[in-house]
């Protein structure tokens, strides 16, 4: 019974998107190319991610649609062409991501916010259920470096979000930490430092290994800074943090009594 349901779910989100697709098609005489580019980029994730979930682990996720409601979008584009009180100009300003107006850019960063608080249920799930090897990116990663690509900033602030969220989830925590490792440069470290310096603290040496391998990565003054004054839980964890200390040391010529 659950899997008929779960194939009328999916043919009916199917017919859904065959709507959308059509619904697209139709507005490119009306001069929305670039809002169809940025449905095409948008679709990736939406493919990736409707696939029904298969253990009970996903069960709490199960009746999540697609973190994007590009649908619901659509119905309001439709419905503001067909508004005589609408323009085109309204439109572009409503749906664009490229105005300068402080208002647009706000509603924008909300607009997105949300979209990300949607995704973050199956997020969890998914860091949760991959295999993070050194060097090596995997679907979550991407996936993060795409959300950065379309919004820096509030990306950010969702990774803080989550990572306070779950302090209690070593798991959770150590996943972030390789995520930030593999998609921030270190010219933007200081805005995700503090959660680099919370799991060097943390009470396990998985997130304390995953905080060390961002500190590897950045290599900046605060990475090293961050390393002072730390309890370890494992001996190799302190050793190896001893050893990217004193490459950091060297490589910026720091006296090691100076911090």
């Amino acid at each position: 019974m659950e899997d008929f349901q779960s194939n009328i779910q999916s043919q009916t989100f199917d017919q859904d998107l065959m709507g959308l697709s059509q619904t697209i098609f139709e507005l490119q005489p009306l001069g929305f190319e670039k809002f169809q580019r940025s449905w095409v980029s948008k679709s990736i994730w939406i493919n990736r991610f409707q696939q029904p979930f298969a253990n009970s682990y996903q069960s709490s996720f199960a009746d999540e649609r697609d973190d994007i409601d590009v649908i619901g979008l659509i119905a309001d584009v439709e419905g503001g062409i067909g508004n005589p009180a609408k323009s085109h100009s309204d439109f572009f300003h409503e749906y664009l991501d490229d105005s300068t107006n402080t208002r647009d850019i706000n509603a924008a960063n909300i607009a997105f916010e949300k979209m990300l608080n949607q995704r973050t249920p199956a997020f969890l799930w998914s860091i949760l259920h991959i295999d993070f090897e050194d060097g090596m990116s995997n679907s979550a990663i991407e996936e993060v470096e795409y959300y950065l690509q379309e919004n820096e900033y509030v990306t950010i602030l969702w990774l803080h979000t989550i990572f306070s969220q779950n302090q209690l989830n070593q798991n959770v925590l150590a996943a972030l930490l390789r995520i930030i490792a593999m998609t921030i440069k270190s010219e933007k470290s200081d805005k995700l430092m503090t959660m680099v310096i919370a799991g060097l603290n943390q009470p396990s040496s998985k997130t304390q290994e995953a905080a060390l391998e961002v500190i590897e990565e950045w290599r900046t003054e605060q990475c090293l800074s961050a390393l002072h004054n730390l309890q370890f839980h494992s001996c190799w964890i302190e050793k190896y943090a001893m050893i990217v200390k004193k490459e950091l040391e060297e490589e910026l010529h720091v006296d090691k009594n100076a911090i």
